[in-house]
C-alpha cells in the first residue's frame, strides 16, 4: 500500500487547514510531499496553479516541525540560526542585524535571547524561533507538522494564540497536522481527514464536527467524545 494514494486537495489562500488521521495514515508524508522532501511516484502538486522547482519552494513553503531542538545546530547562537536562510536568500546584510530583531520581537521574545544557543531555551521559547525562522523569508504557506503537542497545555495556548496573529496580521496560510482535535477545530477554517494515505473527508471545522460524513471520521469523532466522558 502506497503511503499516500490518490490525493486531490486544494488549500486556499489566507486558511488554516487541518489534517488530522490515526498514527501512521500518511499525514507526515504528504507534508514532506509538499515541500518535495520525499519524490513522488506520480500526479502533481502545484503552487498557484504552476509546477514549482524545489529551490524555489522555500520562498513559497517553510515547515514548522514537533521537535524544535532537532531542528537546530545547537552550537550556533540564536542570531545566526535566524541568519542562516536569510544570508542564503542574498539578504542585505546591513539590514540583517535589524531584521533578524524583528523576527524575534515578532513571536513574542525579547532581542537578549538572540545571543543565546538552542539548549539554553525552553521548548515554547525554541518553537518560537522555529516560527520565527519559519516565516524569515515571508512565504505564503507554512505547514505545522504537529508543532505543539510536545508542549506543556499552557504553553501551546501561547503558541495557538501567536499562530492565529502572524496568521492574520501576514495573510499566512497554514496547514496544522495535528492529534488533538480540540486544538484542530479551533484553529482550522477546514478540516482534512487522512485514512490508510487517502484523504477520506474535507469539510468547515464546525460541518466536520456536527455531522461527520465519512465512517471513519464519525469513529475519529466518536472516539474523542468517549475519552471526554
Amino acid at each position: 500500500m502506497l503511503a499516500v494514494d490518490n490525493i486531490n486537495l486544494s488549500i486556499y489562500h489566507n486558511e488554516i487547514l487541518g489534517l488530522v488521521g490515526e498514527s501512521g495514515c500518511g499525514k507526515s508524508t504528504l507534508a514532506k510531499l509538499l515541500m518535495q522532501l520525499c519524490p513522488q511516484d506520480e500526479g502533481e502538486i502545484l503552487f498557484e496553479g504552476k509546477k514549482r522547482k524545489k529551490s524555489e519552494l522555500s520562498t513559497f513553503i517553510q515547515m514548522v516541525f514537533q521537535d524544535p531542538y532537532s531542528s537546530f545546530n545547537p552550537k550556533m547562537t540564536i542570531y545566526d540560526i535566524l541568519a542562516e536562510p536569510l544570508l542564503l536568500h542574498k539578504f542585505p546584510k546591513k539590514d540583517l542585524s535589524k531584521e533578524i530583531f524583528h523576527l524575534i520581537g515578532l513571536v513574542g521574545l525579547p532581542k537578549s535571547l538572540a545571543s543565546l544557543t538552542p539548549t539554553q531555551l525552553s521548548g515554547g521559547q525554541l518553537q518560537r524561533i522555529a516560527i520565527a525562522r519559519a516565516i524569515s523569508l515571508k512565504p505564503k504557506c507554512i505547514i505545522f507538522d504537529e508543532a505543539i503537542s510536545a508542549l506543556d497545555v499552557s504553553v501551546q495556548a501561547q503558541i495557538i494564540h501567536l499562530l492565529l496573529s502572524l496568521q492574520k496580521q501576514l495573510k499566512l496560510t497554514f496547514i496544522f497536522i495535528a492529534h488533538d482535535l480540540a486544538v484542530v477545530k479551533y484553529l482550522s477554517d477546514r478540516i482534512a481527514v487522512m485514512s490508510q494515505g487517502k484523504i477520506v473527508e474535507v469539510n468547515t471545522a464546525h460541518a466536520l464536527f456536527t455531522s461527520p460524513q465519512h465512517p471513519f471520521s464519525k469513529k475519529l469523532l466518536s472516539s474523542i467524545i468517549e475519552l471526554k466522558k
